[in-house]
C-alpha cells in the first residue's frame, strides 16, 4: 500500500474539493490503497517551508496540493527547490484553477480516487523566473493584477465573474497605460509596446481554454504571448477572437516559443503575476525546466 502527503489551503475558493478530502481519504483507505494520509494546512502568516516537513515528504509515494493556483504554484515551487522526485497530485480548490482544468483533474471525489488509484503519471515542465518557479503562467500589463486584487470575498461569492467585474470596473485605467517592452526570446531579440504580456506553460489562462493555443506542457518551451497598443474598440475585437480561438491570427497580437525568455522595461513600476500571486517587478528571466515535474493525471 502507498502513503499520501497533503498539502491543503482550508481558505481557497468555496472550500467545496476541502470538504470532500475525508470522503476522498477513507475510500483511498478502504480500497487498501493507502495505509497513510498526513495533512498539513498551509497559513496567511506562515511560507510553505514552516508547515512541510521536506525529510518526511521526501520518503511518502505521493504528494496532494489542494488549493487555488497560487497554492499550487507554492507547492510546485518548494517541489522543484529541493529536488523532490514524489509524484503530485493537483486538485484544483480555487476559483479558477487553470493547471488542474487544462490536464482535466476530474472534480468529484469517486473520479479524485480513481485518478489516484490508477496512478498514471506523465513529465511537466515547469518554468524558472529569477529564483522561483512556476507551473502556468507569468503575466504583466493589462487585467495581470486582477487576481490579487479581487477582494477573497468576491471570489467565494462570485467565483470567476468576480474576475470580470473587476476588469470591467477598473478598463479605463488599463488601458491609460502602455509599456514599452525590451524582450529576448533565446537569440532573438525585440523592442514592443504592450498592454499585456503572458508567457505560459499551458493553453489555460485566467479561465480561457485556448489563451494561448500552441502552449504545450512536454515540450520543453514556454510560449510569449503580447497584445500590442489598442483601444477599447480593439480589446473587444481581440476578446471576439479569443472566444473563438482566433486571436494569435490578429495584427495586435504578437507570439513567441523559448526556451529563455527575458523581458525588462524602462519603466520602473511593473510587476508580474505569478500562478495567481503578485511577483516581482521587471527585468524578469524565465527559463522553461523540460519534464521537471511528475503529476499523477487521468488515463486518457
Amino acid at each position: 500500500m502507498k502513503t499520501g502527503y497533503f498539502i491543503i489551503n482550508p481558505h481557497s475558493g468555496q472550500q467545496i474539493i476541502q470538504s470532500k478530502l475525508k470522503e476522498i481519504i477513507g475510500q483511498l483507505i478502504l480500497d487498501q490503497f493507502i495505509n497513510r494520509a498526513e495533512c498539513v494546512y498551509t497559513k496567511k502568516d506562515r511560507t510553505i517551508d514552516d508547515v512541510v516537513d521536506l525529510k518526511k515528504i521526501r520518503k511518502f509515494d505521493f504528494i496532494v496540493a489542494v488549493g487555488g493556483d497560487g497554492t499550487i504554484n507554492q507547492v510546485v515551487d518548494y517541489i522543484a527547490r529541493h529536488d523532490i522526485e514524489v509524484p503530485l497530485v493537483i486538485l484544483g480548490a480555487g476559483t479558477v484553477n487553470d493547471f488542474a482544468s487544462f490536464v482535466k483533474i476530474p472534480r468529484t471525489p469517486g473520479k479524485i480516487v480513481k485518478m489516484i488509484e490508477d496512478f498514471h503519471t506523465i513529465k511537466s515542465d515547469i518554468g524558472k523566473i529569477n529564483d522561483s518557479h512556476f507551473i502556468n503562467v507569468v503575466a504583466g500589463g493589462m487585467f495581470a493584477d486582477v487576481s490579487y486584487v479581487t477582494s477573497t470575498s468576491d471570489k467565494k461569492i462570485l467565483g470567476p465573474l468576480s474576475y470580470t467585474i473587476n476588469a470591467i470596473t477598473n478598463l479605463q485605467d488599463h488601458l491609460s497605460r502602455l509599456i514599452p517592452l525590451k524582450v529576448k526570446v533565446d537569440s532573438q531579440e525585440f523592442t514592443v509596446d504592450a498592454r499585456l504580456f503572458l508567457i505560459a506553460n499551458s493553453k489555460h489562462i485566467g479561465g480561457f481554454n485556448r489563451m494561448v493555443p500552441y502552449a504545450s506542457i512536454q515540450d520543453g518551451k514556454l510560449d510569449l504571448q503580447i497584445l500590442k497598443n489598442c483601444n477599447a474598440v480593439e480589446l473587444v475585437q481581440f476578446t471576439t477572437e479569443l472566444l473563438l480561438g482566433n486571436h494569435v491570427n490578429t495584427p495586435k497580437v504578437e507570439y513567441y516559443q523559448g526556451s529563455c525568455i527575458e523581458i525588462s522595461s524602462d519603466v520602473n513600476d511593473v510587476f508580474v503575476d505569478i500562478d495567481g500571486e503578485k511577483g516581482p517587478q521587471l527585468p524578469i528571466k524565465i527559463e522553461a525546466l523540460k519534464q521537471k515535474l511528475t503529476i499523477i493525471v487521468p488515463k486518457e
